[in-house]
């Protein structure tokens, strides 16, 4: 304890002694921790925390797989109702299976309506999760039927805001798509899944269902000493029995299992996440080596102190405590305001997002980040200590009684501090490519033609749901007599309606895959393209402005009688029938009757960034509203002006019509697109802002280097300028030092940016991943940076007063 305090006092002391040094060193400190951490604290709710359910490691997803179209593993591999009952039934791995289906539904509780997610839900599923209801009880196996009683379950926040937080809920009835539901419980605060839902009814299958139909998702719960491989083996066992059982719809599928962690998070975010987990990372190292670059810079003014200690009969483990008890103390001085610095961090971000995170992402510095800011902490006191101290520690005493000035700049000590700048710099040039690619992939992204007009346009969703629009024919009906009304309006140029909307996702009324078939090109089971299909009023795709190419759009004729036919895009028909006029010839959907084409019109580009794991089926296939009609559908208002002044009277307009109706999703179209690329844009700029920090941190250790070069050679300048040389001859001849290390810098940067921006690749878009121009810009940047930061204590060396610089000899 004696030895601990005395090595505290002697740290305290040089740590006052040398205050710019100290600040200088905090700050670096603050910087790469609170840069770290932030970047920690966005990556940790996404891939470290674990599900807020009991045992979430023993939680899995199961999904149906195709191999034969290339095994995609988003989340469109659903399930078929029977094939999941089958699973249940016969496999012996889980304890427990539930699956569900997102939904929205129209909530009416009093005179409000509320268009809110929802989910059908197995009567197994909560059991499964382990959750139960805080008041009230879950679904029984007699309520999951087709025929069972219409029941719901209600979030905390539904209960709260719509029943008054009344203990006595259960029982009460709450309206659900125009049918009234008996609440049966309410579920624990904060609980949403999946993800954003906030009522469930009971799933309802039936063991003879439609098997073609995959549209369920599967959780399940490992049986106790099961790992997941053998529940693998087991499932695909299980799969291979149902292909042969029913060919027809089975054929060629199989299953796959996963952590319910990674089916939560699309692959896309997990490389975007990881990468930026990376960049901070990388800015602690710069920080660590910019700091350790200042102590070993004290080091060496503190040779003659260390050296008179050896004389003394100090053991170098005496040498080194000091070092690292001093170390300890900046690191932990830097820690703890980069704690601070991060928790506003973490704020910014998720306030920059204009959309909601899924339920168990909670951004906030949990215990994870503590721990992870002490790991940092730690490491980074023995990264920057350990490199001074062991210089102390090799210190000779009547080498360091003799040495001068001169030989201390192009010593050992010297060659260390100028590695540790070259390899700041190399990191801020990763980093500076890896930002510069991801800029220009959110720039290419709007560049891009999306193959309509984004401007003077307002969408919205509604749901045509519950007994009164049950007839397919009647939600026509009420759709063309509210677009009928809406093109009275002298503010709408024109309006139409769609299953959904370029730019967004099947929940929210997005793009829907469906497979087709060209007439006189059979292929087998699983083989067959697939496209974005819309099903669209006649005046959808003129309030788009999507372009034709050829043939022509619907008319009311095609509307009013249904007519069997199709509009496709360019790329579709050129894939399918190059060479030939695709306009009269035949294709059908999923099995269904042959549509006749009779437009091509251009590719619009859909939605879901590539960053968020989509992919997307290449090509559109259009039908008239009335050959398939859903509830659920968007409003698309072409406006002569501000389509923001059209939301009043679209509602205006509906409210006339169905006062019952919510409708919901009121965004301009450019806000739709901006929407759908949040995740580009965030990571862009973030990425951005992370690389303008390395840089200016490698700046400081340039700047710091090339000053210790400075005043370790006061004597030998002072000697250029007594024979004559110029101050322009002393700035060019510091200033190259600072060039050569960013040289130096440039060559190992440039090939570390090849090898890592690789993982780059499937987050960008239109951009190589390996740009020569974006490489030698960077390049540029990075070398300029370094002169520029090189140039001021070169000017301060032409101040060197000859005379005095030789008195000092």
């Amino acid at each position: 304890m004696y030895t601990l305090t005395n090595d505290l006092r002697y740290a305290l002391r040089s740590i006052v002694r040398y205050k710019a040094l100290t600040g200088a060193a905090v700050a670096c400190m603050v910087l790469g921790i609170g840069v770290s951490t932030t970047l920690f604290g966005s990556v940790n709710p996404w891939l470290f925390r674990p599900l807020p359910y009991p045992k979430p490691d023993r939680l899995v997803g199961l999904r149906e797989t195709e191999p034969a179209r290339g095994d995609r593993a988003g989340r469109s591999d659903g399930v078929s109702g029977p094939n999941y009952l089958d699973w249940r039934e016969r496999s012996r791995s889980f304890v427990a299976i539930g699956a569900y289906d997102r939904t929205q539904v129209n909530l009416s509780v009093g005179e409000v309506p509320e268009r809110i997610h929802a989910a059908r839900v197995s009567w197994t599923l909560f059991p499964t999760l382990q959750i139960q209801p805080v008041i009230g009880r879950g679904f029984t196996e007699d309520e999951d039927l087709p025929q069972g009683p219409r029941v719901a379950l209600i979030g905390h926040r539904l209960w709260r805001e719509r029943f008054d937080a009344d203990p006595a809920v259960v029982g009460r009835t709450l309206t659900l798509d125009g049918a009234p539901h008996a609440i049966v419980g309410v579920m624990p605060p904060g609980f949403a899944y999946p993800e954003y839902a906030e009522v469930w009814t009971p799933l309802g299958l039936r063991a003879d269902g439609a098997r073609q139909d995959h549209g369920l998702e599967v959780v399940a719960r490992l049986a106790d000493g099961v790992e997941i491989e053998r529940a693998q083996s087991e499932l695909a066992a299980i799969a291979a029995a149902l292909a042969r059982e029913y060919p027809d719809t089975n054929e060629g599928r199989g299953a796959r299992v996963r952590p319910l962690l990674e089916w939560l998070t699309p692959p896309g975010v997990v490389v975007g996440l990881m990468l930026l987990l990376a960049a901070g990372i990388f800015v602690q190292l710069i920080a660590c080596a910019n700091v350790a670059n200042l102590l070993l810079a004290k080091a060496l003014v503190q040779r003659r102190e260390v050296a008179l200690r050896l004389s003394l009969g100090a053991s170098r483990g005496q040498l080194l405590r000091p070092f690292m008890v001093e170390t300890l103390l900046l690191s932990a001085a830097g820690a703890g305001l980069g704690f601070l610095a991060a928790s506003w961090g973490v704020g910014q971000m998720v306030a920059g997002s204009p959309v909601r995170p899924p339920f168990w992402v909670v951004h906030d510095l949990d215990l994870r980040a503590v721990a992870f800011v002490a790991a940092v902490t730690c490491a980074s006191a023995f990264f920057v200590g350990i490199v001074p101290a062991l210089q102390a520690g090799r210190t000779s005493v009547l080498d360091a009684l003799r040495e001068d000035s001169r030989t201390l700049a192009g010593g050992p000590r010297g060659r260390l501090g100028r590695l540790l700048v070259v390899s700041e710099l190399a990191a801020a040039l990763v980093l500076l490519v890896g930002a510069a690619l991801m800029v220009q992939s959110f720039a290419k992204r709007y560049e891009t033609d999306p193959g309509f007009d984004v401007r003077d346009a307002l969408t919205a969703r509604l749901s045509l749901s519950g007994d009164a629009y049950a007839d397919p024919a009647r939600r026509a009906e009420f759709l063309e007599e509210l677009v009928r009304r809406l093109h009275e309006r002298p503010d709408v140029v024109e309006a139409g309606v769609a299953n959904g909307l370029p730019f967004s996702d099947p929940l929210s009324g997005g793009w829907w895959e469906r497979r087709f078939e060209v007439e006189g090109r059979p292929l087998e089971r699983g083989q067959e393209p697939a496209a974005v299909y819309y099903s669209v009023t006649s005046g959808f795709m003129r309030a788009l402005g999507t372009r034709l190419r050829a043939g022509r759009l619907f008319d009311a004729e095609d509307e009013a009688e249904a007519r069997d036919v199709a509009v496709i895009s360019d790329d579709l028909a050129a894939r399918h029938w190059s060479g030939s006029d695709p306009v009269g010839r035949r294709l059908r959907v999923d099995g269904g009757p042959w549509l006749r084409v009779v437009g091509v019109t251009a590719q619009t580009r859909e939605g879901g960034d590539m960053l968020l794991g989509d992919s997307k089926p290449a090509g559109q296939i259009y039908v008239p509203y009335r050959q398939d009609a859903p509830q659920a559908v968007s409003l698309l208002l072409r406006a002569r002006s501000n389509p923001a002044e059209l939301a009043g009277t679209l509602r205006q307009t509906l409210r006339g019509l169905d006062a019952g109706l919510p409708v919901e999703s009121v965004f301009t179209l450019d806000e739709v697109r901006a929407r759908a690329s949040w995740v580009a844009q965030l990571w862009g700029r973030t990425l951005s802002q992370v690389a303008v920090i390395a840089l200016l941190l490698a700046a400081l250790g340039v700047y710091g280097v090339v000053s210790h070069m400075v005043s370790q050679r006061t004597h030998e300048i002072g000697i250029r300028m007594a024979l004559g040389a110029a101050r322009g001859d002393v700035v060019r001849l510091v200033v190259r030092q600072g060039l050569r290390l960013a040289l130096q810098a440039v060559a190992a940067g440039l090939v570390a940016a090849l090898a890592l921006t690789g993982a780059l690749s499937r987050l960008l878009y239109g951009v190589d991943a390996r740009d020569p121009a974006t490489f030698g810009f960077c390049a540029v940047v990075l070398t300029l940076t370094a002169s520029i930061a090189s140039y001021a204590p070169a000017w301060r060396a032409t101040r060197v007063d000859p005379l005095s610089a030789l008195r000092a000899e």
